[in-house]
């Protein structure tokens, strides 16, 4: 093999490891560019899914808050009332005790 040969397989050598890594930085950029795609996707469906797992707990919460204030309001009108009924029924007679407390 005589140096226009070698020089020229050399040249040729050069050109093929050229486009060798002509092509894998392509396809790096590419891998790159997917990797940034995915994920920009599962951060999108990742907080979608927590917007509505937050809009169902909201929804629970005010649902749960709604039940246990008309519990509460249950439980004192109905306390109210009793409160109401013995005052009915016994506020003549404590009137007159306290009256009589009061005169001796």
């Amino acid at each position: 093999m005589n140096m226009d040969e070698i020089l020229s397989q050399l040249v040729a050598a050069d050109r093929r490891a050229t486009e060798i890594v002509d092509t894998a930085e392509e396809n790096l950029e590419l891998t790159v560019s997917n990797i940034d795609r995915e994920i920009a996707q599962f951060k999108q469906q990742y907080s979608a899914q927590a917007e509505e797992r937050i809009g169902l707990e909201k929804s629970q919460a005010k649902q749960h808050t709604s039940e246990l204030t008309d519990d509460i309001t249950s439980k004192y009108s109905t306390l109210k009332v009793n409160l109401e009924k013995v005052y009915d029924e016994k506020h003549i007679l404590w009137e007159k005790e306290l009256f009589q407390r009061c005169l001796g």
